[in-house]
């Protein structure tokens, strides 16, 4: 074992909030609704090389939510995380996708060379047991298969932080004994490796250290007999008063710490209205600010409509003649770089290189554009211009491929399914590294994926290689290539040695 860190969080806190959808406006006014639930709160752990960690607790106590923290799945409210490693958060997942497409993915999002797909995947349905369910999709499979294969998984791809989040209680004995042995190799590596269990089975005999989680809080950390003894005791006391009244009351002092705080960005007059405001002074201020802005409104309506205004012959002039001109065109662009959006002299969204947007005019010096439903503008030169009926070239991937990311090369038919998908859809099948609110990065690949402002898949954006091949084979002489590939458009950015492929 080793003394270095390879993972931790410091005094973390995770809030989950409320929609206002699902609060009524008396509520958001006078704060009475529910809006915030506290899931982990000011939590510290730090993973070591090859060490195990046990956490325990019982369901809803933050386990997987301090899982998700762990892989920066999430982000935390307050506190800090600190992971730049490679890290395999095995929890039960129902993707749609068949166990061999399901296995495809993590490999390729472990950068695994192709040559080696083949036999690596049958050793991992192999040791999975799985063998005769390559084809099955994962959300058919019970809940022990689907432990089976992300342990699996991870002895196999041995990532330096593992979590296995509650497991273990779906495996038979003798698959328990396999996963005991997949704890011992991948400590034997250096991986840090995190044992998630309600009922305390693997950790006893595998655990260098346990922390014991109660309500999103660490209740007691340290030497794993010391604390297991004090949680079996616990979880005894939980289990005779399950299903009873004194449930609710069950650990009420540890129920009511969970809450206690309020996150530090709550103002103290919110604070102090919800104790101090009775009922009837909060519907007296609601009123009179209803009546404050209904007055307000006539107001201005009134002024509108008596406002002098001279009348004046309006004569070409070197202002007026500064009103924009668009000629209505429909198009498709591409963002050279990262570049604004305005909407009456503001922006209002910023979107990466590589971004597509759709072209409803064009100006002098911009371009009109359809953005969230709005006509909006952005620079002409930060934009390179796409006419769909234009009439480009057209190539194949095979002659592209020598010229094209490797990894988009060899499972571009995969990548290329996720055009037009929506954003949970991706986060469930790839594995992003990056998460931004136009792009996301996959990891361990450099591969992006474009979003539009529907939250849909736009785009796919990968690296360019020979370029100075690709130019001369095709005999372009411009910084641009539009191609036309497999019902779709490639652009080669010679800039930037990048590719985009899209759709329309």
């Amino acid at each position: 074992m080793s003394g270095d860190i390879l993972a931790r969080l410091v005094d973390v806190t995770k809030y989950f909030r409320q929609s206002q959808t699902e609060q009524s406006f008396l509520e958001r006014i006078q704060g009475t609704g529910k809006n915030k639930f506290t899931s982990i709160k000011k939590v510290t752990i730090h993973l070591y090389k090859g060490e195990t960690l046990g956490i325990t607790g019982i369901k809803g106590s933050g386990k997987t939510v301090l899982g998700q923290l762990i892989a920066k799945v999430v982000e935390p409210s307050s506190g800090k995380v600190r992971n730049n490693v490679s890290t395999f958060l095995a929890s039960d997942s129902t993707t749609t996708h068949s166990v061999s497409q399901f296995i495809e993915s993590v490999l390729l999002s472990y950068n695994v060379p192709l040559t080696e797909y083949s036999e690596l995947k049958a050793d991992i349905l192999k040791f999975a047991e799985l063998s005769e369910k390559e084809k099955a999709k994962v959300s058919g499979l019970n809940e022990a298969e689907r432990a089976q294969l992300l342990i699996a998984l991870t002895y196999f791809l041995e990532p330096e932080v593992v979590i296995y989040n509650d497991l273990t209680r779906h495996l038979s004995a003798s698959f328990k004994k396999k996963f005991a042995m997949v704890i011992d190799a991948l400590t034997e590596v250096e991986s840090a490796v995190v044992l998630m269990e309600e009922k305390p089975e693997l950790i006893p005999y595998k655990a260098h250290y346990v922390s014991w989680l109660s309500h999103g809080q660490l209740r007691k950390s340290g030497d794993t007999t010391e604390v297991l003894a004090d949680y079996v005791d616990y979880y005894k006391r939980f289990e005779a008063v399950q299903g009873t009244q004194k449930e609710d009351l069950f650990d009420l002092d540890y129920k009511i710490q969970r809450q206690s705080d309020q996150p530090e960005n709550y103002k103290r007059i919110n604070r102090h209205m919800r104790s101090y405001m009775d009922s009837d002074l909060k519907k007296w201020l609601l009123t009179s600010l209803v009546l404050l802005v209904l007055s307000a409104l006539f107001f201005i309506l009134i002024l509108k409509d008596v406002q002098y205004t001279p009348e004046v012959d309006e004569k070409p002039t070197a202002i007026n003649q500064q009103r924009v001109v668009y000629t209505d065109k429909y198009a498709l662009a591409v963002v050279r770089k990262n570049s604004p959006i305005t909407f009456k002299g503001q922006t209002v969204a910023q979107l990466p290189e590589g971004s597509l947007v759709e072209i409803t005019g064009i100006g002098t010096d911009d371009y009109r554009i359809s953005f969230e439903d709005k006509e909006m503008k952005m620079a002409k030169k930060n934009l390179l211009y796409i006419n769909p009926a234009a009439l480009y070239d057209e190539r194949t991937f095979d002659e592209l491929n020598p010229y094209m990311y490797s990894n988009y090369v060899n499972f571009h038919q995969f990548f290329n399914g996720f055009l037009g998908a929506s954003r949970s859809k991706v986060e469930e099948g790839l594995y992003p590294e990056k998460r931004q609110r136009y792009v996301i990065k996959l990891t361990k690949n450099d591969i992006y994926l474009q979003f539009n402002n529907q939250n849909q898949v736009s785009g796919l954006r990968f690296p360019m290689r020979n370029a100075d091949k690709l130019k001369k084979k095709f005999g372009i002489k411009d910084n641009n290539w539009i191609v036309k590939v497999d019902n779709g458009y490639a652009v080669a950015d010679f800039e930037s040695d990048m590719w985009l492929y899209f759709r329309r």
